[in-house]
């Protein structure tokens, strides 16, 4: 037997109505922020005496920032780090630079100012070749991705580059 229609049942009918839809809403807004990422790639460009230089780019989604990897050691986000696999091929030389357009704020969440890029990020490690066979250069890159105070987990992509004919 059903129960005849109310007031009362109208709104609770409501009531349950809404909270399907915020919890819908909520789901949609987590697998946007989860699917968020940079675009990341990398090439090797020749250079004179067996030198190359690795370069990579980031393209940082609009409105959103990653962590300078030049950031000093305190509690709070993790700064942007590429690590380059050592390999009997080539070595390493001197420090990666990063470049792009910089900008500073205060971040609330660690009460610390924070350096970040926008829109674009670009990486440049220097390497000797010790080798004039084709070989691959495999890196790790981890980054935080923030849209001012909306801080994201740290996320991971592996990059493998294919270098030959230099």
């Amino acid at each position: 037997m059903s129960q005849p229609y109310t007031r009362t049942n109208r709104s609770r009918l409501v009531l349950s109505l809404m909270l399907v839809a915020l919890t819908l809403s909520l789901t949609s807004f987590k697998v946007q922020r989860d699917r968020m990422k940079c675009d990341w790639s990398a090439m090797v460009v020749a250079l004179p005496n067996n030198e190359a230089e690795i370069r990579f780019t980031c393209n940082i989604p609009a409105g959103w920032f990653i962590y300078s990897k030049n950031m000093s050691e305190f509690d709070g986000p993790l700064p942007t780090s590429i690590e380059v696999d050592p390999s009997a091929h080539f070595e390493l030389i001197g420090d990666m630079t990063e470049s792009g357009s910089y900008v500073k704020w205060m971040e609330p969440s660690y009460n610390k100012e924070v350096t970040c890029l926008q829109k674009q990020a670009r990486y440049t490690q220097k390497i000797k070749i010790n080798t004039t066979d084709p070989f691959q250069i495999k890196a790790s890159v981890n980054y935080m991705l923030n849209k001012k105070g909306d801080i994201l987990q740290p996320d991971d992509e592996n990059v493998i580059i294919t270098v030959s004919g230099l």
